[in-house]
């Protein structure tokens, strides 16, 4: 799942630092984020890769070895004619009207105690702010343990990407051989450490990139709609 296309937004931004190389002033570099942010990844775009997570579980409600496609739709969206489709106990949460608390669920970014959701993201001593990429099982590609597995996963999916566009027959070859990429100017970027703002750790330069973008876009904006959404419950 590519949370609003970060593969696009940040192959625009690489194609910016690459033509500002000699020239580039990070003090700049945030604004120029949240410039390409709002560009590349509208909600829209992000509707689509919620639902897509929505769609996988009402098909795993279904009470059937082969759902049909059209059953798991009428489900999900909860259309009328949905009531007669045999359904299992779980998951609990199936439908597009809980489609932002289907995801923050997905992403172990919440806890819910009867009518209380508590945001992890805001707990500093939780398991999902503290956890390492350490204690992921690589077995599991779409399990997210923590925030430190989900900006790993993200700056992977986007260096991929990034590779695939710019040095096509490089990176089919290495997927044919399961070789690493050799390297060249993206990986050598990735190797560059700059800091995040108000840290003095320094870190892979997409690593950082993508964090500061979840913190400052993806983490409010799913707080606020799971609030808006959750309309009975209390989110904390």
């Amino acid at each position: 799942m590519n949370f609003a296309n970060f593969d696009i937004y940040f192959l625009h931004l690489f194609k910016y630092l690459t033509d500002a190389l000699f020239y580039f002033r990070f003090s700049e570099l945030y604004d120029h984020l949240d410039r390409y942010y709002q560009i590349s990844a509208p909600e829209a775009d992000l509707f689509g890769n919620v639902d897509a997570i929505g769609l996988k579980m009402a098909y795993d409600k279904i009470d059937d070895e082969n759902p049909k496609l059209s059953d798991v739709l009428k489900l999900y969206y909860e259309r009328p004619d949905s009531e007669n489709i045999p359904v299992k106990p779980t998951p609990e949460y199936y439908t597009f009207s809980n489609r932002w608390l289907i995801v923050c669920q997905f992403l172990n970014m919440i806890t819910i105690n009867g009518n209380t959701i508590t945001w992890l993201p805001g707990a500093p001593n939780s398991t999902w702010s503290q956890g390492s990429v350490e204690t992921h099982d690589p077995q599991h590609y779409f399990s997210f343990e923590n925030k430190a597995c989900l900006v790993e996963k993200m700056k992977n999916f986007i260096l991929f990407w990034l590779n695939r566009i710019i040095y096509p027959t490089d990176t089919g070859l290495c997927m044919i051989w399961r070789k690493d990429p050799k390297e060249n100017i993206i990986t050598a970027f990735d190797k560059a450490a700059i800091a995040y703002p108000g840290s003095k750790t320094e870190s892979s330069i997409f690593r950082t990139l993508v964090e500061y973008v979840l913190n400052n876009h993806l983490l409010p904006y799913l707080k606020t709609s799971l609030t808006n959404e959750q309309v009975g419950k209390q989110v904390v």
